[in-house]
């Protein structure tokens, strides 16, 4: 597929999910901080070796979320601390769409868009213009890589649930298979 195909194929996909409406974070008002972060990631973050103790550690990462979470409790802003402006700031420094090689996106998408994406896919795929792979899951996983948020020093790693690009690659993988098997 050429660069202009593939334009062109965007222009029609943007139509149906324009910009940044289809981020898996979902509408930025609506996101909340938790006050406490699950056991579960706090396990995971005290397993990488760090020249910290443990309990420095676990206190700074509880402590932190908690005023993360008052921050936006109290209308945003505490002190240095400004919740808004590191929520609004996780979807534009997140990857939910990526173009190495080709497009892979995490969408969030309503049934009658995701028809209408799967339509148009299929009809790029169709003439051969594109192969492509897909995965529909129901949430998405999100990884923080987090220096100082304060100084907007994040990147937020996007997937679709259970390795939603995994999933696709394999459809995809099994798909150019079966192409080249028919030449």
């Amino acid at each position: 597929m050429g660069i202009k195909a593939l334009d062109s194929l965007f222009r029609e996909l943007y139509c149906i999910i324009p910009g940044q409406a289809a981020s898996p974070l979902g509408k930025l008002d609506q996101l909340t901080p938790p006050a406490i972060p699950s056991w579960r990631s706090i396990a995971r973050e005290l397993k990488i070796p760090h020249s910290s103790g443990l309990f420095k550690r676990l206190v700074k990462a509880y402590l932190g979320s908690f005023i993360l979470w008052l921050a936006w409790r109290v209308g945003g802003k505490l002190g240095r601390v400004n919740a808004r402006q590191y929520l609004s700031s996780l979807q534009l420094q997140s990857d939910f769409r990526k173009h190495a090689g080709g497009p892979r996106m995490v969408l969030d998408l309503t049934p009658d868009e995701l028809t209408a994406t799967l339509k148009l896919l299929d009809a790029a795929e169709a003439r051969g213009d594109i192969i492509y792979g897909t995965a529909i899951s129901e949430a998405s996983t999100l990884t923080c890589l987090v220096g100082d948020f304060q100084a907007d020093d994040h990147i937020h790693f996007v997937d679709g649930q259970a390795l939603g690009f995994w999933r696709a690659s394999v459809v995809l993988k099994d798909k150019r298979i079966a192409r080249t098997e028919k030449m």
